[in-house]
């Protein structure tokens, strides 16, 4: 029914008018079954607007269940790249120590060296000076015979 409406209610005689442009009597019962039917049809508009949105609330679901498992997977890995991080940790200060020991050694042999290069420098420096002498020794008395001959 469409149109304006005029509802009169009448206790006494248990009916409503509904007037429009052609007045209408309706009974208590015709307007409760016209009431019933209203709400069913709210109903089913809910209940069908309900299932779009536990539809849509089951997808969302699904779509976090699978972020979930994704996010798991990611977890694992990380997990792998922590456990293989502490073993190259692990080995990096195994080798440093190894490193930091070997440079020790290294060390102490070069000090060794540079003391024997020093000792070497020193007596090549001694045994130079040496010879040097006695190369002058030896020229003096070069010179000496030179002039012995001469005179002689």
């Amino acid at each position: 029914m469409r149109g304006a409406y005029n509802i009169v209610l009448c206790h006494k005689f248990r009916y409503i008018n509904l007037m429009t442009k052609k007045e209408q009597q309706i009974t208590l019962d015709d307007l409760a079954a016209m009431v019933a039917n209203g709400f069913q049809k709210m109903s089913d508009q809910f209940s069908d607007r309900f299932d779009g949105v536990d539809k849509r609330l089951d997808g969302v679901d699904k779509r976090l269940d699978g972020v979930d498992k994704r996010l798991d997977g990611v977890d694992k890995r990380l997990d792998g790249v922590e456990f293989n991080m502490n073993g190259l940790r692990q080995e990096f200060n195994a080798f440093r120590s190894e490193t930091r020991a070997n440079f020790e050694r290294l060390w102490n042999e070069i000090a060794k060296i540079n003391h024997r290069l020093d000792l070497i420098e020193k007596r090549t420096d001694e045994d130079t000076g040496l010879a040097l002498s006695e190369i002058e020794k030896l020229k003096k008395r070069i010179l000496i015979l030179e002039q012995k001959l001469k005179t002689a």
